[in-house]
């Protein structure tokens, strides 16, 4: 078929003219999103989105816009498209490959879902955002290609979907980097939301997906049983509440300077937690930090902690010892709770 006709073999109407073949819609930054055949009737086998409708860019594939064309085998997305939504191919039976194109940010809900005859869709690094059921009973031996340090490798790990990584001189092997998940942050950096791996000895990086990592969220290593070593890089500000509670084989934490606060239950029940070293950067213990931390008897708590926060050392070892420095907020902690300590300078 001409790549400047797009149709069904008896009623092939021209690419030019794609006001009249398509319902869509003007989204507020000027651009256009797709909804739909006008007249699905004209669809064939091979459909090929246009990048421009009336000299606006179309950036969008809308909800359900193409979704049980049961007859399409192969869609051509524009490289202008920045967003496919919820189901819009969702029931394409016999559509048997997609390339994402490299400026998309998001693939929706049940995008794919029920393309039984999809066996390759190439997601490139840019895809930031892969919602529930993207790619659900689709072929069998779907294959996802991906690159390393991707949202889209992190998903077809996490789902258990075959996957190849390109381009084709890169390792193939997973990397463990691979295995953290990014919350992305209104200031342009990352937290580290999850982690998907079984190290026994970890760094977490500094960079995910090109940006800085400033933070380590809520519950992101949470109840992890095979981490014994880790170390925090100093782009990282904060460890959010409970993000490493209940690392039951956590034996040694090393956080490195830029590390500041400490959230609530942060190394909460860390019971094998004995090594634990703190930044001179760090200003805020939160409320149980490291509560029920019963293997942890020796803390060096920085001088410019200027704020310890109620049941921070509870049950921690019998033999717990906090070295302090004078008239600072970690010696009136230790008296007001009396716990052990000596003075440091």
């Amino acid at each position: 078929m001409d790549r400047n006709m797009v149709g069904n073999g008896k009623n092939s109407v021209s690419e030019n003219d794609p006001a009249k073949l398509y319902k869509y819609k003007m989204l507020p930054d000027g651009s256009v999103e797709i909804r739909g055949a006008a007249d699905p009737s004209w669809l064939g086998t091979e459909l090929i989105i246009p990048a421009q409708i009336e000299g606006h860019p179309v950036t969008g594939i809308g909800f359900y816009a193409f979704s049980s064309c049961t007859h399409l085998t192969s869609v051509i997305l524009p490289d202008s498209l920045v967003f496919i939504d919820d189901q819009a191919f969702d029931g394409c039976t016999s559509l048997s490959e997609i390339h994402i194109p490299e400026n998309v940010r998001k693939i929706g809900y049940s995008t794919f879902r029920g393309c039984s005859s999809l066996r390759t869709a190439i997601v490139p690094k840019n895809v930031t955002e892969i919602c529930h059921n993207a790619f659900t009973d689709c072929a069998p031996d779907l294959i996802l290609g991906v690159e390393h340090d991707s949202d889209a490798l992190l998903y077809a790990y996490t789902s258990r979907l075959r996957f190849s990584i390109f381009p084709a001189d890169a390792p193939k092997e997973l990397r463990e980097d691979d295995l953290f998940a990014p919350e992305y942050l209104p200031d342009g950096t990352v937290g580290i939301a999850k982690y998907h791996g079984k190290a026994r000895k970890l760094v977490i990086p500094d960079t995910l997906r090109g940006k800085e990592v400033s933070k380590v969220c809520r519950t992101a290593f949470a109840d992890n049983d095979t981490l014994a070593m880790l170390t925090v890089p100093g782009t990282v500000s904060r460890i959010d509440d409970y993000a490493f509670a209940g690392c039951s084989a956590l034996v040694s934490v090393r956080l490195k300077e830029g590390v500041s606060v400490l959230g609530l239950g942060a190394f909460y029940h860390c019971a094998s937690l004995q090594n634990l070293s703190l930044p001179r950067s760090l200003t805020k213990i939160g409320m149980i930090a490291f509560l029920d931390c019963s293997s942890l008897a020796v803390v060096n708590v920085p001088e410019d902690v200027r704020v310890i926060e109620s049941g921070a050392f509870d049950n921690c070892s019998k033999s717990l010892v906090l070295y302090v420095w004078p008239r600072s907020a970690a010696e009136y902690y230790a008296k007001e709770k009396n716990i052990a300590y000596l003075l440091t300078r």
